[in-house]
């Protein structure tokens, strides 16, 4: 892993060790491992598929989900982004989903992405999942802002982040652009630190790292 500079570091301690676990009422967040290649292969093509079935999708060629885990990894390690794997409760080494968080440039500012396999969408699953990693970042890092990014495009992820708080805001005219795309239509979607805090930390989740348990709320 390349050696980088402590100030680019956006995450603590805590994220950047593979035993971390966040737990949800019916969630598993965990890091990324390379068993979960064939497994994030098959949810990324099928949520490729559904979304314009006239297109044979290939999200990953036959050796990329190897390299994309193993890239997660280091950024996790590194404290750079958090890359997580969802996978549901009872079979918390089945990945079903992906999750992540990373800086946008100033540390306080943070891009949220995700994907979901489609046969475990319409549950609130993933509404649970970024509910739980919002509640996480703000407690545990010094983020003020969490965007949503230009991957998650369209209605139905905008509904999933509009129930975790997140907001439609207008750019002001001085407003520097951001890196991510509107969404669904909407200029930038943004869950603030304030709001979070406003919305009573809805849900529950537990985090682990090094057997180490502390109780968070999302």
């Amino acid at each position: 892993m390349t050696q980088l500079d402590d100030a680019h570091i956006v995450f603590p301690d805590l994220f950047r060790d593979d035993v971390l676990h966040i737990e949800t009422r019916r969630l598993w967040l965990r890091w990324p491992m390379l068993s979960d290649a064939q497994a994030l292969h098959s949810v990324a093509w099928r949520e490729a598929l559904a979304r314009n079935a006239a297109v044979r999708p290939q999200p990953f060629p036959a050796s990329e989900p190897s390299l994309w885990i193993a890239e997660a990894r280091g950024g996790n390690e590194a404290g750079l982004r958090l890359d997580l794997a969802i996978a549901e409760k009872s079979r918390p080494g089945s990945l079903i989903g992906l999750i992540g968080v990373r800086s946008l440039g100033p540390a306080n500012e943070l891009s949220l992405g995700f994907l979901l396999d489609v046969e475990h969408q319409g549950q609130g699953l993933m509404t649970e999942a970024v509910r739980a990693l919002a509640g996480m970042v703000f407690r545990y890092t010094e983020a003020t802002v969490i965007h949503g990014s230009s991957g998650i495009a369209n209605v139905a992820s905008k509904r999933v982040m509009e129930k975790a708080g997140f907001r439609c805001v207008e750019r002001s005219s001085g407003q520097r652009p951001q890196r991510t795309a509107s969404v669904a239509g909407c200029p930038s979607l943004v869950l603030r630190r304030s709001v979070w805090r406003g919305t009573g930390r809805r849900g529950s989740t537990n985090a682990v790292a090094a057997e180490a348990p502390c109780g968070c709320a999302a």
